[in-house]
């Protein structure tokens, strides 16, 4: 099994943080078909072969990705997605 782990901050408020958190989600939705909810601040999302959560904080987030033996070999592709999404949405603003 493979893993993505990201570790950023971010300069928005914590409400602004989450929108960004949920707009991350759902453009993974649509590109990975990950389904995710909210437990407190944590973002659980999950498909078949893929789990993780994003922890969004008023200063940072943490992302876990665990990636099945499947979708290992399309780790690059998916952490640089997953990137390019936080770069658009966190670092805007």
């Amino acid at each position: 099994m493979a893993s993505i782990h990201i570790h950023r901050s971010h300069k928005l408020s914590l409400k602004k943080a989450r929108l960004a958190a949920e707009e991350v989600a759902a453009q993974l939705e649509a590109k990975f078909g990950l389904q995710s909810e909210w437990e407190g601040s944590h973002l659980h999302f999950q498909r078949p072969g893929v789990q993780g959560v994003m922890q969004v904080g008023k200063d940072e987030l943490r992302l876990e990705v665990s990636l099945g033996f499947l979708l290992s070999a399309l780790k690059p592709t998916i952490e640089a997605e997953i990137n390019r999404y936080l770069d658009q949405l966190f670092e805007k603003a």
